[in-house]
């Protein structure tokens, strides 16, 4: 199983790094936490997806532009039975890509929907479990935080360019079949947290929740 080419990055930037913010980490924007590191891009690059969407919608020209990932990462003693755990999960997906780390999440410009970006991926790079390639759930307990540690910190971004992000049912919901998904419930309190107006539908053809800034800008 190959490791993630960013692990030589996550180890010195736990050795390095001050817990907080880090804007430009050997080309990364790093969020250290006690117990989470987050890998993003930098600030330059989400304005770069805003004034995409600006583009977009003023020009009716849609130009390609990759999703914005952010990736966890677990303390450097556990990064190698992440490692593991990746075997378990599809080949070819950002687990398998980025072996070794806890979890993806991926925001896209939102091409025609109620909001101005979508959560598009929220997933952790394991299966929880006793069996072979399963992350020990000792673990999985541990860092049962990290999608709302790096949701956080993407919603205070989106905050601060004032513009809305949509969560489908099918992300707030994948792998769950609660009446409320702990990741929904994560998802209101968050919007509370960085000052977004809540905004539930559930009609179809595209039920989501979406995350309004009070002073949305106009795209």
């Amino acid at each position: 199983m190959p490791r993630s080419e960013l692990i030589p990055i996550v180890l010195k930037a736990w050795k390095e790094l001050p817990d907080g913010v880090h804007e430009d980490f050997h080309g990364h924007r790093i969020v250290k936490l006690p117990k989470v590191l987050l890998v993003t891009p930098r600030l330059d690059e989400w304005r770069e997806m805003v004034h995409y969407a600006e583009v977009a919608l003023r020009t009716g020209y849609r130009p390609p532009h990759d999703p914005i990932k952010i990736l966890a990462f677990p303390r450097p003693e556990h990064i190698e039975v992440f490692v593991g755990a990746a075997n378990g999960v599809r080949a070819g997906g950002p687990g398998y890509k980025h072996s070794g780390s806890i979890g993806t999440l991926e925001i896209e410009r939102e091409e025609f929907g109620p909001s101005d970006f979508f959560l598009s991926f929220a997933q952790s790079h394991f299966i929880a479990g006793k069996g072979e390639h399963c992350l020990p759930r000792s673990l999985a307990t541990k860092y049962a935080g990290w999608r709302k540690h790096a949701l956080h910190d993407a919603l205070k971004i989106l905050h601060e360019e004032r513009v809305s992000l949509g969560v489908p049912l099918s992300v707030l919901y994948r792998g769950s079949t609660r009446n409320k998904s702990r990741f929904h419930k994560e998802v209101i309190d968050l919007s509370k947290a960085t000052g977004f107006n809540l905004e539930e539908r559930f009609e179809w053809p595209d039920p989501q929740v979406t995350l309004r800034h009070p002073n949305q800008r106009s795209l």
